[in-house]
């Protein structure tokens, strides 16, 4: 993620869960609520997520 302060706006490009772990709705809104209280701490007030952010856990 980053914070694109001149767009007023959060911008989250990736996020590569650990294996096993599974984004159900009650992780997502604990995520959501989390990058709302980062995007107060940035200084601004929209969240916007790439088309594919949410990305398949990496190979190790």
């Amino acid at each position: 993620m980053k914070a694109d302060r001149n767009a007023d706006t959060l911008n989250v490009t990736a996020l590569w869960p650990e294996r096993g772990v599974q984004f159900g709705k009650g992780r997502l809104a604990k995520l959501e609520a989390e990058l709302a209280r980062l995007s107060r701490l940035a200084g601004v007030s929209r969240i916007a997520y790439a088309d594919d952010w949410l990305r398949e856990p990496k190979n190790e």
